[in-house]
């Protein structure tokens, strides 16, 4: 268990660290819906759409 909680952090941190994340074309931060629905895990009701750039150069 603990070992696949530490793959998964490795993964996450390398697609944060390796991409610029911004909003689709057309969508601002105010048009985004937080609201959060109810059971035993924090889900959104509507689910985060997001934009992913390369951020780093390959040579």
């Amino acid at each position: 268990m603990n070992f696949g909680v530490q793959v998964v952090e490795l993964a996450l941190a390398n697609l944060l660290y390796c991409f610029e994340w911004e909003l689709p074309d057309g969508v601002r931060g105010d048009d985004l819906d937080m609201k959060e629905a109810a059971g035993h895990t924090v889900q959104k009701n509507v689910p985060l759409s997001l934009a992913a750039r390369p951020a780093l150069l390959v040579s």
